[in-house]
């Protein structure tokens, strides 16, 4: 009698192969969720820096632009934020590319057709910057007030 001790080559091509046919469809699926993930706490940081604003120009409305459809959009660094207390995070690292800091800043403008103040995050990296304005209208809107505003407060 001939007892086999092991496996044939034929069998463990075709571990290999069914292997390599898994890894394919789930390497995209968990590669796609990461990155997702990454937009989404991009997102929320925005979200958190434009909260902090909305605290600043709550406690300094007196260095808000006026109330006019000319004024010039204010310029606040989140630098301005961490250091009147608004921004709790020392460091607000950008999630997508892992290793900077998040580097805008927000303008603040007064809006004459709601009549109230508009907060926008503007930052330096315009692929990052169309990730929390999807839409295309909004982003321009958002781009022409970020170069605007040029009168940087603290």
């Amino acid at each position: 009698m001939n007892k086999k001790n092991g496996f044939t080559l034929i069998e463990l091509l075709a571990v290999i192969v069914i292997l390599a046919v898994l890894g394919l469809i789930a390497i995209p699926t968990i590669i796609d969720s990461i990155n997702e993930s990454k937009r989404d706490l991009y997102v929320e940081q925005v979200n958190q820096i434009l909260d902090a604003a909305e605290g600043w120009a709550a406690a300094n409305d007196s260095k808000l632009p006026d109330a006019s459809s000319t004024s010039t959009p204010i310029r606040l660094e989140i630098e301005t934020l961490k250091k009147s207390g608004n921004l709790k995070n020392e460091k607000i690292k950008n999630p997508i590319d892992g290793s900077k800091e998040m580097n805008g800043y927000v303008a603040i403008k007064y809006d004459s057709e709601y009549k109230q103040y508009v907060n926008v995050y503007c930052d330096a990296n315009e692929t990052y910057a169309k990730i929390y304005y999807e839409d295309s209208t909004e982003y321009n809107s958002v781009k022409t007030t970020c170069s605007k505003a040029t009168k940087v407060v603290s």
